[in-house]
């Protein structure tokens, strides 16, 4: 894994959130200095709100990093990066596996 990875999660500040694997499983995985919690609120996930308000959760963004040229996310010439793919399939399997563990 690129050693630049992060992963930034929005909606995790209570200490009921941070009691969860979320950042834990996040920080086994690219290490603690490279997992942001104390980002500035951002309008980009606006409806997700409304889920939080029915069940806890978490908001995560994988550092994807800018596209080809340095186009973000929702622009016709935005280029996934692939290489990021298995963290992020790596972060929901070892999720699934905290939780598992825990019930």
């Amino acid at each position: 894994m690129n050693a630049k990875s992060s992963l930034a999660m929005f909606g995790c500040g209570s200490v009921s959130t941070r009691s969860r694997p979320t950042t834990a499983v996040a920080a086994e995985l690219v290490g603690r200095d490279n997992v942001l919690t104390d980002l500035q609120p951002t309008m980009g996930a606006e409806d997700f709100s409304f889920m939080l308000q029915a069940k806890p959760g978490c908001y995560v963004w994988i550092g994807n990093g800018p596209g080809e040229g340095g186009c973000m996310l929702h622009s016709p010439h935005y280029d996934f990066n692939d290489e990021i793919i298995p963290l992020g399939a790596s972060y929901w399997v070892r999720l699934v596996e905290h939780i598992l563990a825990d019930a």
